[in-house]
């Protein structure tokens, strides 16, 4: 009974490899947030630099809330492993998208 997995879940190496990728994404998406407000960009007197802070925050920070994060929380719940994987995989097309458009 106590061994019994859920239809739903996966192998652990996919959500492993989920939380890496993910994980990764994460670190990534921090160390921006602190280049960016450590900066003072964001508080900058210069509409311009207010304005560019605003948009890298925007072209990296919207790709990684919608599709990482979820993607985290699924494999945090282990459930739906494949679409986590997916999730965690779109978010680099995602970003060249965003700044290719932007």
């Amino acid at each position: 009974m106590g061994s019994e997995v859920s239809a739903q879940s996966g192998p652990n190496w996919l959500r492993r490899a989920v939380l890496l990728i993910a994980g990764l994404e994460s670190i990534a998406m921090l160390i921006l947030l602190v280049a960016v407000v450590g900066s003072g960009q964001l508080r900058s007197g210069e509409q311009l630099a207010r304005e560019l802070g605003r948009a890298v925050l925007e072209i990296y920070g919207l790709p990684y809330m919608s599709l990482a994060v979820p993607a985290l929380l699924l494999a945090a719940l282990n459930r739906y492993l494949p679409v986590a994987l997916a999730l965690s995989l779109l978010v680099f097309p995602a970003v060249w998208l965003f700044v290719r458009y932007a």
